[in-house]
C-alpha cells in the first residue's frame, strides 16, 4: 500500500508541475513494479529464516514440535508470499504493457488494462489479515 501511495503522490505532484499525466502516470508504474520487485525478494526471506529457525528448534528437546511445525509451515507461507507477489508484478505489467500502441490513454489496449488492474487488485487486498476482535 505505501508504494501505491508514492506512486499517486508522484503522479500528482506531477500533473502538477505540467507534465503530461500519461508520461507520469507511466513512470509511476514502473516505480512500482520495480517496489513489489524488491519487496518480493525481501519478502521470500521470511519463509527461508522461517525454515532455518525452525530446523534448528529440532536440535532442542523442548521445543522440538515447535521447531517441526514451523519448518512445515515455510513452504506454505513461500507459496502465499510468492502468489502474492506475482499478482502484483502482472497486474503492474499488464498495465504497463497496456500503453504500448501509444501515449494517449485513448490508444490503450483497455482488455490489458482491465485485466492487469483486476490482477492487481486482487493481489493487493489477497492474503490479508485481519487483527479485529470483533469489537
Amino acid at each position: 500500500m505505501l508504494g501505491l501511495l508514492l506512486a499517486a503522490i508522484y503522479v500528482g505532484l506531477c500533473t502538477i508541475s505540467g507534465v503530461v499525466l500519461e508520461t507520469s502516470v507511466l513512470a509511476a508504474l514502473n516505480f512500482l513494479w520495480y517496489w513489489y520487485l524488491s519487496w518480493g525478494i525481501v519478502a521470500i526471506m521470511i519463509p527461508v529464516v522461517m525454515f532455518i529457525v525452525g530446523l534448528v528448534m529440532t536440535t532442542d528437546k523442548y521445543v522440538k514440535s515447535t521447531g517441526w511445525i514451523i519448518t512445515a509451515m515455510a513452504p506454505l507461507v513461500a507459496l502465499i508470499l510468492i502468489v502474492k507477489s506475482a499478482m502484483l508484478l502482472i497486474g503492474v505489467w499488464l498495465v504497463i504493457t497496456a500503453s504500448n500502441s501509444g501515449i494517449n490513454f485513448a490508444d490503450w489496449d483497455r482488455t490489458k488494462l482491465i485485466v492487469g488492474i483486476i490482477v492487481y487488485i486482487i493481489g493487493l487486498f489477497a492474503f490479508r489479515v485481519s487483527y479485529s476482535n470483533g469489537k
